[in-house]
């Protein structure tokens, strides 16, 4: 997800941009973090 995407969806705020990209960079880290206990279980 990109920030340039974000911004084309009109009446969006750069406050809810940061919003969406804290959420997006948690649930990335989140899915990091599984991938990498599978990976080394396996």
């Amino acid at each position: 997800m990109k920030r340039e995407d974000l911004k084309k969806i009109e009446g969006i705020t750069d406050a809810q941009i940061d919003a969406i990209m804290g959420l997006h960079q948690t649930d990335a880290e989140s899915w990091k973090a599984e991938k990498k206990t599978l990976d080394d279980s396996g």
